[in-house]
């Protein structure tokens, strides 16, 4: 298994990337300048591929982003999309404003390759907090506006 971590923030050099003392191997792939990357999602220096995860700190300290084709990663997204799904089927999101598809096949909910691991997570705080959105009933008047 290969772990992928994008550096986001400066080139790839000495300092900026973390060894592992159980597996001292680092594949890194340079950048002559800040590239997308993630289907364009995000602008990267380089890639850093190691054989076993980052701990989160070492992300934080080297300033790194996850690959969202790191096991670990692709797990958790998985997870999040399938009650994001949900909650944009329950909730009638149009197909255009929707973070995730539904795959026939596998009859799951599978994030968009244009969403950020961010927003899913954002969207998917929201959905469990906030089941269904109150739809806006368009008869009644507005408190603010009153009668008129």
């Amino acid at each position: 298994m290969v772990f992928k971590y994008y550096s986001t923030q400066r080139p790839i050099d000495i300092g900026t990337y973390p060894k592992l003392p159980n597996d001292p191997q680092v594949e890194m792939t340079f950048f002559s300048g800040r590239q997308p990357v993630e289907s364009g999602t995000v602008l990267a220096w380089g890639v850093l591929a190691y054989n076993a995860p980052l701990s989160p700190k070492q992300i934080e300290d080297y300033e790194l982003r996850p690959a969202r084709d790191n096991p670990d990663i692709k797990e958790r997204m998985s997870v999040q999309a399938q009650a994001v799904g949900a909650w944009e089927r329950r909730n009638h999101i149009p197909e255009e404003k929707r973070l995730t598809r539904w795959d026939p096949d596998s009859k799951t909910y599978e994030p968009l390759d244009s969403v950020r691991m961010e927003e899913l997570q954002r969207q998917f705080e929201i959905a469990l907090e906030f089941p269904t959105v109150p739809s806006r009933d368009r008869k009644k008047p507005s408190p603010q506006r009153g009668e008129r």
